[in-house]
């Protein structure tokens, strides 16, 4: 928008152009006109009648175009000489200067000089950073601490967020980011997007997970082993940073311990010793009551997603696919208990048709391609230790109250009376 002070500077400037244009088109354009008047002949009457002329070369003189009627009203035109024109236009000039030099007076007193206008904008400056100096338009975030991560099973994955502050904190526009091992720059894991409007509370624990039922926020999170997580308030601050290199299954990383058993949303207890699951009691005949079972020495349940079973027959080289991880996936061994594997049998928690035979070794393996327990009867290539024996049809080998030597054959008995999915 135009300031004030600018429409008077072109409305002046407009008028003195205005002015100087008219006498110029006059003197020069129509100098014919403009001294044929009164006030022009009064000052020049005294001119000798040498001077009086035709104003142009090649028009009809005054005696030819003026008619016997007109000689009475008939006035003679006078010319000026040169000095008499430039007397006039030095009159103009030095009026028209007057004129300039009050414009410039009344722009003065309009406009300060540049170098007043520079310190003005110098000035103006250092109050807006005296203004917003010390962190006074700064928010200054509490910490929030990224208490305790699960990796796997990947259903049960979560990250826990912890609040140890005595006020609750607003979480609007703070996000998480990740990278792994072969990244440079942070990526996107949660955006601000998901915490909009979401609560921590003093002292309280803020649960992010795939599926839990009690998380504040539902998001399929991805986290793999040699991971870092970065938590981000609203400044773009880091609050908490941690990182891992490998967390076995059904283990949390938690910052008070650095492995924990999960606690999500609550607070993180002393990592229990992790026992694996064995393979426990195997029948290979008769076909139809073939079975395979597992037991969970732990105190809390396994998830089994990505376990699975591979064999081994006297002359194989390689271990071979027995059971894959399709039929494992979203099966729980629950607390001291069994998980059966069967043909035929009721209460299987997979039915499947197992192929097993005399000298053979099995192998159950987790999600990171581990062996877990391994066991092998008769002649087998691949037992732990030494072998257990050979059972005949009908009868079983089975683990001795849940021992594990790393032998088989002292770790193995033969039962006639083969007990599925029961001590």
């Amino acid at each position: 928008m135009l300031q004030k002070s600018q429409v008077f500077y072109f409305f002046l400037s407009f008028s003195i152009t205005f002015i100087t244009g008219f006498f110029l088109w006059n003197i020069f354009i129509l100098n014919n006109n403009i001294f044929d008047t009164k006030f022009f002949k009064a000052a020049l009457s005294s001119a000798p009648e040498a001077d009086v002329l035709n104003l142009t070369e090649g028009v009809q003189t005054e005696e030819q175009v003026t008619s016997p009627k007109d000689e009475a009203n008939f006035s003679p035109v006078v010319v000026l000489t040169e000095a008499q024109k430039q007397e006039i236009l030095d009159d103009i000039q030095e009026k028209l200067d007057i004129i300039s030099q009050q414009v410039q007076e009344l722009i003065d007193q309009q406009d300060p000089p540049e170098e007043e206008k520079e310190l003005d904008k110098e000035d103006t400056e250092d109050q807006n950073n005296q203004n917003t100096s010390g962190g006074g338009n700064q928010i200054i975030y509490p910490k929030i601490l990224i208490s305790e991560v699960l990796i796997k099973p990947i259903n049960q994955r979560f990250i826990e967020l912890y609040n140890p502050n005595s006020v609750n904190i607003n979480l609007t526009d703070w996000y998480l980011q990740r990278k792994d091992s072969n990244d440079e720059d942070w990526g996107s894991l949660v955006s601000s997007t998901y915490f909009e409007g979401k609560i921590i509370g003093s002292n309280d624990y803020f649960l992010i997970s795939r599926e839990l039922t009690n998380s504040d926020i539902l998001y399929d999170i991805t986290l793999s082993d040699s991971n870092s997580l970065a938590l981000k308030n609203p400044n773009r601050e880091i609050s908490d940073q941690i990182n891992w290199s490998e967390v076995a299954d059904n283990t949390s990383w938690c910052f008070d311990f650095g492995t924990c058993f999960p606690t999500p949303r609550a607070k993180n207890t002393i990592p229990p010793v992790v026992k694996n699951i064995l393979i426990n009691e195997v029948q290979i005949s008769p076909t139809n009551q073939r079975f395979i079972e597992l037991y969970n020495p732990n105190n809390y349940n396994v998830d089994l997603t990505g376990y699975y079973l591979q064999r081994k027959d006297d002359n194989d080289q390689s271990w071979g696919s027995l059971v894959s991880s399709t039929y494992f996936a979203g099966k729980t061994i629950l607390a001291n208990s069994y998980f059966l594997i069967s043909r035929e049998l009721s209460g299987s928690d997979i039915l499947y048709g197992i192929t097993l035979s005399a000298d053979n070794s099995l192998a159950l393996k987790n999600s990171n391609r581990d062996i877990v327990d391994k066991v092998g009867w008769g002649q087998a290539l691949d037992p732990e230790g030494t072998s257990a024996p050979n059972p005949t049809s009908a009868e079983s080998i089975s683990r001795q109250l849940g021992i594990d030597t790393d032998n088989n054959n002292q770790d193995f008995i033969i039962l006639s009376v083969p007990t599925p999915k029961a001590r």
